[in-house]
């Protein structure tokens, strides 16, 4: 886990295989709130040229592994978690 910016970017080891369920880490953050407001927690990403989930997918093409990058953003992206204070 890392931070850049307003953002966590968290990295899942690989490889997983092709139709593998996977679930995303449990994040334990501690946050300063103000006297009132709401925080929401969701994927990032907001285009192709700003994605929120990058992967790199090894396609068997004849007797040859092919890397493949993938980058991608949720759309809709609705909230993770939310937290109302005040």
């Amino acid at each position: 886990m890392a931070h850049q910016g307003s953002d966590i970017v968290v990295t899942i080891p690989g490889p997983i295989k092709g139709g593998a369920d996977i679930e995303l880490p449990t994040l334990h953050l501690g946050l300063t709130a103000g006297a009132q407001g709401t925080i929401e927690s969701r994927l990032a990403g907001s285009g192709y040229d700003a994605p929120g989930l990058t992967f790199t997918a090894t396609i068997q093409v004849a007797v040859f592994p092919v890397n493949a990058p993938v980058s991608c953003f949720p759309n809709p992206n609705p909230a993770l978690t939310s937290t109302t204070i005040g």
